[in-house]
């Protein structure tokens, strides 16, 4: 599933981020019994291509993880150039697999 409404986005203002490489995640709970992800991508990541390629991977990497069936909203937001060259590489799926695995792990 995915973050839509304008209300999910404005929501997600207050949630918990965690930042490394190039992306940051905000997530927080949501009550239910899946996961939602939505993104915000500007136009300094790149052309039209670039942004939805980018979208394409991370939720193809989001089906795969086993974060998807947590009640938690995730909004994936690359950040400028840094991640544009780490889009390039093939650690893109290594970063947002560590991401992921550290939203699996309990608060301490």
């Amino acid at each position: 599933m995915r973050l839509r409404s304008k209300a999910d986005f404005a929501a997600m203002r207050r949630g918990k981020r965690l930042q490394s490489h190039g992306l940051r995640l905000i997530w927080r709970r949501n009550g239910l019994a899946h996961a939602r992800i939505g993104f915000a991508v500007s136009r300094k990541y790149g052309n039209s291509v670039a942004r939805h390629r980018f979208k394409r991977h991370v939720r193809e990497i989001f089906r795969q993880h086993p974060l998807r069936h947590q009640g938690v909203d995730i909004l994936v937001i690359p950040l400028g150039q840094e991640a544009v060259v780490l889009a390039r590489q093939v650690s893109l799926q290594h970063c947002i697999r560590e991401l992921f695995n550290r939203l699996l792990l309990p608060p301490a």
